[in-house]
């Protein structure tokens, strides 16, 4: 396998004007899995790095959302595909991106919480709308504390040595092992779709028990096959794969609003064991929002469990539909 430049890279790409769009992507199943991979992270690299100025800036929160989907996807696409990379080459790199995702949480944690709250307000009673001025004006300082560590760590050395160590993997000759760089990668995806797929169709035996562990689980299984079978899209048949995403995503939306709703929920009870938070007005409204989130949550587990249901059962028997999205 050849290292690519970034005109080698450019070949496959048509890097769009709306961010985050893995549909760019051209690959070719005869493709070394070596290549694939350069040109899914040259990707992804650019997506992230275009992101970091809205970031910085702060004006608007989806910069940080559309900047983290970026290394959600490159954390699953270089754990997916360990068996191909050097480990001993890629440890630093991700180390580096973990510490980076996990400097961004909090922040948009308390981002997707402040519009949370301005859309929920409006449903509420007149005495819990009475406060949340008061409660927002917390929740606003908070997120410039949040927002002061993230620029720190964005402007700093950490992230400047995180991206050099990005365009070495990416440029570098160690990146894959060397009994790897020349299979296909179709064969390599295939078995990944597969394995992902099993996993999710086995959590259906679940479904009438599923606890909070069990929602965590299958909303990770679900983003990790979802982003394969974008990364990989143009190797598979179209239909059938935009088919399942879709499902996917569907399932997705429940349950990332569950999760968000437990973590926004003890977010809520961090910031009340604050002694000098709010005035009484405030305070009502976040008990307000307490009740709402109990209430929200159980309305959104009847919802995941007729959503499931129907995936498990219009995406049909596993070896069939693998079958039917494998290859063009």
């Amino acid at each position: 396998m050849k290292k690519l430049s970034v005109e080698d890279f450019e070949k496959y790409l048509k890097i769009s004007s709306k961010p985050s769009i893995i549909k760019d992507i051209k690959l070719d199943p005869k493709m070394p899995v070596g290549q694939a991979l350069s040109i899914l992270l040259y990707y992804l690299y650019i997506m992230m790095t275009r992101e970091e100025k809205g970031v910085l800036k702060n004006e608007d929160p989806e910069f940080l959302h559309r900047f983290r989907v970026s290394l959600r996807r490159v954390r699953t696409l270089v754990n997916e595909m360990k068996e191909v990379f050097d480990q001993t080459e890629t440890a630093h790199f991700k180390k580096g991106l973990t510490q980076v995702a996990k400097a961004t949480n909090k922040k948009r944690d308390i981002d997707v919480f402040i519009q949370k709250t301005h859309s929920i307000i409006p449903s509420l009673p007149d005495r819990c709308r009475y406060g949340y001025k008061e409660f927002l004006k917390e929740l606003y300082f908070l997120e410039k504390e949040e927002f002061e560590k993230l620029k720190n760590i964005i402007s700093g050395r950490e992230f400047s040595s995180f991206k050099k160590d990005y365009e070495e993997m990416i440029f570098g000759k160690k990146l894959i092992k060397r009994d790897m760089k020349n299979i296909p990668v179709s064969k390599i995806v295939h078995k990944h779709i597969k394995k992902r797929y099993g996993k999710i169709l086995k959590m259906k035996k679940k479904l009438q028990s599923f606890n909070e562990n069990d929602f965590h689980k299958l909303r990770i299984e679900c983003k990790k096959l979802r982003y394969l079978l974008e990364f990989f899209h143009s190797i598979l048949s179209t239909k059938k794969t935009k088919r399942l995403i879709s499902r996917l995503k569907g399932i997705q939306d429940i349950l990332g609003e569950y999760n968000d709703m437990n973590i926004e929920y003890n977010l809520l009870c961090d910031i009340l064991k604050n002694p000098h938070f709010l005035k009484k007005e405030g305070l009502v409204t976040a008990g307000c929002l307490l009740c709402y989130m109990q209430k929200r949550k159980e309305e959104l587990k009847i919802s995941f469990k007729k959503e499931f249901a129907d995936f498990v059962a219009k995406t049909g028997k596993e070896k069939d539909m693998i079958r039917k999205i494998s290859y063009r």
